[in-house]
């Protein structure tokens, strides 16, 4: 069969090939992703590094600060080296157990630690910015919703900042859009699929088809393509 041959000698299609053209000369259908893949990877990045930032934001750090000097802060830290050093050290530490053990405050049956006198206890958290995290992703949504013929609200399942009327007016337009895309691409897939299951239908006395019927359409197969 020559492969420029459209139809079978019966006139029958040789195959079905189905899409909507949007310009002139188009011999094969568009991905209706393909304006909006960059921004949707875009998305899937932004969502991942949100996650991460929000696990960065969830750790944190406590030091103690002191109001000793560096050198005597790093003595004690790494240990003394002479035996005057160690007694300092060794009277420093008993002092603070001596403290701790004589300020034995509680609240509600917990424990509330009391530090030494000039020390303090901070902790160290990432900071919570958002960065315009929200805002940017609702653009992305936006732009994603617009490229595939959708609002924002039916991409995003957001309906918080809609009232009924609004919903109600953007599922018609929706619905509007797809049931045109519908008819000029599902529809005539399905007639065209039909056409052929009800040409052999007739021709094998499939069903109860009489025989002027199965004349009036068997002369016309752009009949058939209209039931």
């Amino acid at each position: 069969m020559d492969m420029d041959t459209r139809e079978l000698p019966g006139g029958r299609a040789s195959f079905i090939h189905v899409f909507e053209p949007v310009e002139d000369g188009q011999t094969r259908g568009a991905n209706v992703f393909y304006s909006v893949m960059e921004q949707m990877k875009m998305l899937d990045t932004l969502q991942n590094t949100q996650l991460q930032s929000a696990i960065v934001k969830a750790m944190y750090a406590a030091t103690i600060e002191s109001e000793l000097d560096t050198q005597s802060a790093m003595d004690f830290i790494l240990g003394a080296n002479s035996q005057e050093q160690r007694d300092k050290l060794t009277g420093w530490i008993g002092e603070i157990a001596a403290y701790y053990a004589a300020a034995p405050v509680r609240l509600g049956g917990a424990k509330v630690p009391h530090l030494m006198p000039g020390d303090s206890l901070n902790l160290q958290t990432a900071q919570d910015t958002d960065n315009g995290y929200s805002v940017f992703e609702q653009s992305l949504l936006r732009y994603i919703a617009a490229g595939l013929g959708v609002s924002y609200e039916q991409l995003s399942r957001n309906y918080a900042q809609m009232s009924y009327s609004t919903a109600r007016a953007s599922a018609n337009e929706s619905w509007a859009h797809f049931m045109g895309r519908r008819k000029f691409v599902a529809s005539r897939q399905a007639s065209q699929m039909f056409l052929c299951w009800l040409e052999e239908a007739i021709v094998r006395r499939v069903g109860d088809v009489t025989f002027k019927s199965a004349f009036q359409l068997s002369g016309s197969p752009q009949r058939l393509g209209e039931l």
